[in-house]
């Protein structure tokens, strides 16, 4: 079929249509190629520049980080090291009390009133053998608002 096609009417159908261009060149097909793991693509010369980029970019973030992780004291107070993990007592599940769920719709109800969001605040409890996750608290905060 013509284009543009011209109907028994006189009606130009496609009179404005122009086919895309393909505007791909070698170095964009290579990209891709690798990119999908196309096995041409994938010569030595490949493997030797990933493998160098690889290495410089390692370098690179070894040398940025490597200055950071010593603390240094600003008073008197003790400084917690980063091997160890921060010390926090454990709740026991009899201080920790499970809201019920008609608690958790009031306080979901209440925030909505207030046009707050509500954020629903979980633990975790062994029932039967399984972790489950369980409602101790529901916390209201401002609504997101996007300009």
């Amino acid at each position: 079929m013509k284009t543009p096609y011209t109907t028994k009417t006189g009606i130009q159908i496609g009179c404005n249509y122009h086919p895309t261009v393909n505007y791909h060149n070698p170095d964009q097909d290579w990209i891709q190629g690798v990119a999908l793991g196309d096995k041409k693509f994938w010569t030595t010369e490949t493997v030797v520049l990933c493998t160098i980029w690889g290495l410089v970019i390692y370098a690179i973030a070894g040398l940025l980080s490597g200055c950071g992780s010593t603390p240094t004291p600003l008073s008197n107070a003790p400084i917690a090291t980063y091997n160890s993990p921060p010390v926090v007592p454990l709740v026991v599940d009899s201080r920790a009390q499970q809201m019920s769920r008609n608690e958790v719709i009031q306080a979901v109800i209440e925030c909505e009133n207030s046009n707050l969001r509500a954020v629903v605040v979980v633990s975790k409890r062994l029932i039967s053998g399984m972790m489950s996750d369980i409602p101790v608290d529901v916390q209201c905060f401002p609504k997101r608002s996007f300009y």
